[in-house]
This record gives structure tokens, C-alpha cells and sequence, in this order.
């Protein structure tokens, strides 16, 4: 299985690995009341100690912003599907219109 299109330019040589870490780390997210969750320390060192795959620290740095980013993007299309939501349940609220 490859990894996912990007959309944007390609991703340098240098963080290769650290992307498709992130993304095989993305595939066993847990998910809950709270939404998804991030990836964390304990994960990356599992990763590598059960891939045989030693993480840098620059590694690690990339795939912790990639995950950020990640999370942002999710939490903003979460509250942007709640926004719709709350439309749905009163369509006044979402009027911007003054009825005076």
C-alpha cells in the first residue's frame, strides 16, 4: 500500500521516512468521546523498537508536527460538522440578517 497523494509540493528526502512513520502511526489511531488522538512518545518508541526502524530526533520532530497538524485539520472540520449540525437543529441561528 503507498502513501496518500499530497496535495502541495513533494516531500523532501531528508523526511521520507518520518512521513510514512506518521502515516503508518495514523492507521492505529485510537479514537473516542474525546475524538482522535495524537501520537505519542510511547508509540513512536514502539514503533521503532517493533519495526527495527531507529527513529532521529528530527524523525520524531517531524512526525510530532506532522500529527499536529494533523489534529488541527480534524478538529477544525470537527466543529465546522457541529456548526452544521446546530444549523440543522435552528435555522434562525445561522441568519445574519437583521429582521428589524
Amino acid at each position: 500500500m503507498g502513501l496518500p497523494a499530497l496535495v502541495g509540493p513533494p516531500i523532501p528526502p531528508i523526511a521520507e521516512h518520518a512521513w510514512r512513520v506518521f502515516w503508518d502511526l495514523s492507521e492505529t489511531r485510537a479514537v473516542g468521546m474525546g475524538g482522535v488522538s495524537g501520537i505519542s512518545y510511547t508509540e513512536l518508541a514502539a514503533y521503532a523498537t517493533m519495526t527495527g526502524q531507529p527513529l532521529t530526533p528530527l524523525d520524531v520532530a517531524l512526525v510530532r508536527e506532522a500529527d499536529r497538524a494533523f489534529l488541527a485539520s480534524v478538529r477544525k472540520a470537527d466543529a465546522a460538522r457541529e456548526a452544521d449540525r446546530d444549523d440543522e437543529r435552528d435555522p434562525d441561528a445561522a441568519s445574519t440578517e437583521d429582521p428589524a
